[in-house]
């Protein structure tokens, strides 16, 4: 079983709010900017696991040239992405001999204010073990600070 505060950590951390500012090309500070992802708690070994990500601007400038980078669990493995990342870095080779994909980017020339950015990225949970599976977001731009968001998911054997 789950410990109870670990799922309220894990509930906190997915609905983080970032609202830091950032320098528009005037250099204005551009401000509210919110990153999310959620998912669910937990899952059994080989089960599908969907992380939805999204980006809400709800600031008074258009933010430009920004890059959304999730770093997927070390153990999980990407069965798709939507829509279709710009880029998908692997990682060392599996045992089985097959690439395991640790990093996904999405490029963006923008987003205008009142304007979202949603995306939904699905791995498979090992087939073995138990143990937490972490999944890092980063959001940056020219007029952004780098802001970051993870969220935890537990395998569970039972």
């Amino acid at each position: 079983m789950v410990p109870l505060r670990r799922l309220v950590i894990v509930t906190v951390f997915s609905v983080l709010l970032f609202l830091q500012p950032g320098r528009s090309p005037a250099g204005r500070f551009c401000e509210g900017v919110v990153l999310r992802q959620e998912s669910t708690l937990s899952v059994k070994p080989g089960e599908l696991l969907e992380y939805r990500i999204s980006v809400r601007h709800f600031g008074g400038c258009s933010l430009s040239g920004i890059e959304l980078v999730d770093y997927l669990p070390q153990a999980a493995r990407l069965v798709a992405a939507s829509p279709q990342p710009d880029e998908a870095l692997p990682a060392e080779p599996g045992s089985d001999g097959t690439a395991r994909v640790s990093r996904l980017s999405w490029r963006r020339p923008g987003i205008k204010p009142d304007e979202a950015l949603d995306l939904a990225v699905q791995v498979r949970a090992p087939e073995a073990g138990e143990g937490w599976m972490r999944n890092v977001v980063c959001l940056s731009g020219p007029e952004l600070l780098r802001r970051c968001t993870d969220i935890e998911t537990f395998v569970r054997s039972d």
